[in-house]
């Protein structure tokens, strides 16, 4: 209490009009805030209630609500589609300027926001339209969320079923097409088209929904090409329905029959020595394709073309030519093949040759010429024997052979007597003859031939026994329709011998001089071919 005649406030007085003061400044600041909140609140309420007006008024236009995507783009692309001022789109505490998102929110959602909350069908999240929205926002001045429901329900179609579908592939020409058929959609929706295709298996190559109704590929020969038709319905408003897919037809162009190979060969000549001779030809497939080769060999013996054999992709073939005196040969034909197909075969190629050439034979060495007797009877008779050392030699699979010419002189009963020689020999003699020896004695083959004895064989030399006692009789090739071997043992066994003389078994008659000339060569007998050893070997004798 005052004192009397003194103005000063006690303590405790100044303690209770502090606390009266704190008290009227806590009420004044809660006032306050409270205020600023309605205020808040009263700006989420209005951009509410603008957005829903804006949701109708875009109803009324498209007969559907916006889909939740569709309000959660930009801020200037939603104010462009409802038609809005972009201030609408932000609430006060909102980061962001489009404060509408499309999940639903508590009263605990923290951020400042408007929800969009549709129908839950994926239509509406995501695609085009909803049938029905809620805003909702969080009242700041309460914490409870309010709502606003679209004053209408929207009718929107469902999306059309597929129609019935079929697929056809065909081939036009170097190109595959797949083609569809289908049949018309319902709810007056348009049909859409897909054409998918793989080659040979592989991966599907998908194809561009549209209005066309087939699809052209360059196609191989040889390949498979598969097409997958797929269709749907679509209404204006961008809805589809489910795809219908039609089953998988397939078409396989087919390879055309290939041109006749070429066949080339190793040995630039058309004859040689050479052992072997590769023969080379071509691959006339389409590429993608495989050659598969057979082959044909030939030789001129017997057996001529053999048969036809499998080569499969190779394009040469190494042939041994080491028999001589044979022409050789190789033609060839191919087909085309892929997993899916195989061409006609080929014509056959052409026909290259080679003729191994026969080797020239070594010469024999020691020709020699002699006179033996030959009793007859009474009569006594001389003949000229050609013999030589050493045989020639020729190499393996072919025969020796001989052609020997000779001319003499003897005195038959002392009456000298010359022989003729042929046109094309080298010796001279008379004109007067009495037994003319004078042609080729022998033809060229695989026996050597005895003018006495036909049974001398120049492959066997075991078989040319003692020609003191070797007697064969029979048929002989001789001047002498019948007689015995000569009296004379030869002094080699591997000498070779040809008989071929002049002589009389009439009377007696005595060899005076004597000329031989031998040809010898190596002959394939069953061709034919031979080289002659050059040159000749030639001899003379007087007795």
């Amino acid at each position: 209490m005052r004192s009397a005649g003194k103005n000063a406030f006690t303590l405790f007085e100044i303690m209770v009009i502090i606390a009266v003061i704190g008290i009227l400044a806590a009420i004044a600041t809660f006032g306050f805030d409270r205020i600023q909140a309605d205020a808040r609140d009263q700006q989420r309420n209005v951009a509410t209630a603008t957005l829903a007006e804006a949701l109708e008024n875009y109803y009324d236009q498209n007969g559907e609500y916006p889909s939740c995507s569709m309000l959660t783009g930009s801020a200037d692309d939603v104010g462009e589609l409802l038609d809005v001022n972009l201030d609408v789109l932000q609430l006060p505490k909102s980061q962001n300027d489009n404060a509408i998102i499309c999940s639903d929110i508590t009263n605990s959602t923290d951020d400042d926001v408007i929800a969009y909350v549709g129908d839950d069908s994926a239509q509406c999240s995501t695609g085009s339209a909803c049938i029905t929205y809620t805003l909702k926002y969080v009242e700041e001045s309460s914490g409870e969320v309010k709502e606003l429901d679209s004053r209408r329900t929207a009718v929107v179609p469902s999306a059309p079923a597929g129609p019935s579908i079929a697929t056809t592939a065909t081939l036009s020409g170097a190109n595959a097409i797949g083609t569809v058929t289908a049949t018309s959609c319902s709810n007056n929706a348009t049909i859409q088209y897909r054409i998918d295709t793989r080659v040979n298996g592989g991966a599907w190559q998908t194809g561009a929904w549209g209005s066309a109704l087939s699809r052209s590929v360059a196609a191989n020969q040889g390949s498979q090409y598969e097409f997958r038709t797929l269709t749907r319905c679509a209404l204006l408003d961008g809805t589809t329905g489910s795809p219908t897919t039609g089953a998988v037809d397939d078409v396989v162009r087919p390879i055309d029959r290939p041109i006749a190979p070429v066949v080339t060969k190793s040995a630039s000549e058309a004859r040689g020595s050479a052992d072997t001779v590769v023969w080379s030809w071509n691959a006339p497939c389409p590429t993608g394709t495989t050659p598969a080769y057979s082959t044909a060999y030939y030789r001129d013996d017997s057996s001529g073309w053999r048969s036809w054999a499998s080569k499969g992709t190779a394009t040469s073939q190494s042939q041994p030519t080491s028999a001589q005196g044979y022409r050789y040969a190789v033609k060839t034909k191919v087909t085309c093949k892929t997993a899916y197909a195989t061409s006609e075969e080929s014509p056959e190629s052409n026909v290259v040759t080679y003729i191994r050439d026969i080797a020239a034979p070594i010469a024999p060495a020691g020709f020699h010429l002699e006179r033996k007797n030959y009793a007859y009877g009474s009569y006594t008779s001389q003949y000229g024997m050609v013999y030589w050392d050493t045989m020639p030699t020729c190499a393996s699979g072919l025969s020796r052979t001989f052609i020997m010419q000779t001319a003499y002189k003897f005195d038959y009963s002392g009456s000298q007597v010359t022989s003729i020689m042929g046109a094309d020999n080298i010796f001279t003699g008379g004109t007067d003859y009495n037994s003319q020896v004078s042609q080729w004695k022998t033809k060229w083959n695989s026996s050597l031939l005895s003018n006495y004895r036909y049974s001398y064989n120049d492959e066997n030399v075991g078989s040319r026994a003692n020609p003191a006692t070797d007697y064969g009789g029979g048929a002989h090739l001789s001047l002498v329709n019948t007689h015995e071997w000569l009296n004379w043992i030869p002094t080699a066994s591997n000498r070779a011998w040809l008989v071929n003389t002049g002589g009389n078994t009439n009377g007696n008659a005595y060899v005076k001089e004597y000329r031989a000339y031998v040809r010898y060569a190596c002959t394939n007998q069953t061709t034919g071919r031979f080289t002659v050893g050059e040159p000749g070997m030639s001899n003379y004798a007087t007795f």
